[in-house]
């Protein structure tokens, strides 16, 4: 009889951000510990947490990937970071999530599973804007990246995220333009990191994220010659209901590239 595949959540301690780190991890049916998975981070968004994956009221993942790896007869281990509210950087004044990840998470999660170098790594909003931006910034560890509704704002930002987020804060604002400008995921475009391959979709409906903006993203990223699966869908917003939609093309592109 097959073993079924397996959601299991845990914490280890991180020294860089100086607590027990909450992670969940898919593992596939029957996983063997002995041999090589292709591995995928996924990051969610602003305000939430590492269930939001993991979760009937948001996204339950287990299913689809479940079917995923039915259909294309392959296996993937998925694990699911915590990112608080950090945009997924080195912030002055909250996390240093950036070393988290790199230093600590990566090498963890080494020690547990058997998995070769490169990566792939996703993202929903700000967890758009963290696997953007990490993977252009360490293109020898990372090789596709997934980005839902990216918040990757350049000519209009989102005004109440301003009062809430102290990632890119200094001493005057919570909010420094110039440090959001110099760690935009952008600024690491070079031809180092020209292999990486991007899967990007969002809405013209976007209330949070303008579509333009991310269109201009995406011309950064074929001007730079990254292969880039984009697509503007004409229905949904910012929110569950729509990333519920598409989370399921976005994992079978991971499947489907692996």
């Amino acid at each position: 009889m097959l073993n079924t595949s397996k959601i299991i959540t845990s914490s280890f301690y991180s020294p860089s951000l100086k607590l027990d780190w909450n992670y969940a991890v898919y593992l596939p049916t029957d996983f063997d510990p002995t041999i090589n998975h292709s591995l995928l981070l996924m990051l969610h968004g602003i305000y939430g947490n590492y269930t939001n994956f993991i979760d009937d009221n948001r996204i339950n993942s287990q299913p689809i990937l479940d079917s995923l790896e039915e259909k294309y007869h392959k296996q993937a281990i998925v694990v699911f970071v915590d990112g608080f509210n950090s945009f997924y950087i080195n912030s002055v004044f909250c996390q240093k999530m950036q070393d988290a990840i790199m230093l600590d998470l990566l090498p963890y999660l080494k020690s547990k599973f058997k998995f070769e170098y490169p990566i792939s790594i996703g993202g929903i909003s700000m967890g758009g804007f963290g696997s953007a931006r990490l993977s252009l910034q360490f293109p020898n560890k990372f090789k596709r990246v997934i980005l839902l509704s990216p918040a990757v704002w350049q000519d209009k930002f989102y005004q109440p995220i301003f009062k809430t987020i102290h990632c890119f804060g200094d001493d005057k604002s919570n909010w420094n333009i110039s440090t959001y400008r110099q760690l935009f995921p952008t600024t690491y475009l070079n031809q180092n990191n020209r292999k990486l391959e991007f899967f990007v979709r969002t809405s013209k409906y976007d209330q949070v994220v303008d579509i333009n903006d991310v269109s201009k993203f995406v011309r950064s990223l074929t001007a730079n010659y990254n292969n880039v699966k984009f697509k503007i869908d004409t229905f949904g917003r910012h929110n569950w209901n729509y990333w519920k939609q598409i989370i399921t093309p976005a994992y079978e592109w991971f499947y489907e590239q692996n």
